[in-house]
């Protein structure tokens, strides 16, 4: 079975190990895409409060102990993988006290490293040939009315990647 960006692998026989290697390979092209995006979209699909973090810990999560399976069903070469690899140092490197600018969500506009972090990310997804594709989203929101207003009780973002427009 040949990997397609554009499907949702959650609908499959999650039992399968091949099918569940494709899932998580098409979370990690999900977060290259948002690394990737504008400063408000990424707001948008992972929401305000440590975006820096939570793309870093996807990153990781994704890459991680995975590589070897992606490497097995041919869905990464080694030199994406070291690119990708290499974005998650950049996103290591700036981890901690020391870049508190970098990590704060309203310096994703203006700050220059995120710059960088968009074109590496933007140059993963032209290695992998995939640059024909634009990540969107889907927000479920359910809410029930307080005495004091609405309230939100859950919030689901689903993430896809669609041919580009």
């Amino acid at each position: 079975m040949q990997f397609d960006p554009t499907f949702d692998y959650s609908s499959t026989d999650l039992y399968v190990e091949e099918n569940v290697v494709r899932l998580r390979f098409s979370g990690l092209i999900k977060c290259i895409f948002t690394i990737a995006a504008d400063a408000a979209l990424q707001r948008d699909i992972v929401g305000m409060g440590a975006i820096c973090d939570e793309l870093a810990e996807e990153l990781d999560f994704y890459l991680g102990l995975t590589c070897d399976q992606y490497f097995r069903l041919q869905l990464l070469t080694i030199e994406q993988a070291d690119m990708m690899k290499n974005l998650l140092a950049f996103f290591s490197d700036r981890s901690g006290e020391g870049f508190p600018d970098f990590r704060d969500d309203r310096q994703l506009d203006s700050h220059p490293d995120w710059a960088i972090a968009r074109r590496m990310a933007a140059a993963i997804i032209q290695a992998m040939r995939l640059d024909h594709l634009a990540i969107k989203f889907e927000r479920d929101e359910t809410y029930e009315t307080a005495p004091n207003g609405q309230q939100r009780l859950m919030q689901s973002t689903q993430t896809f990647l669609v041919p580009k427009a």
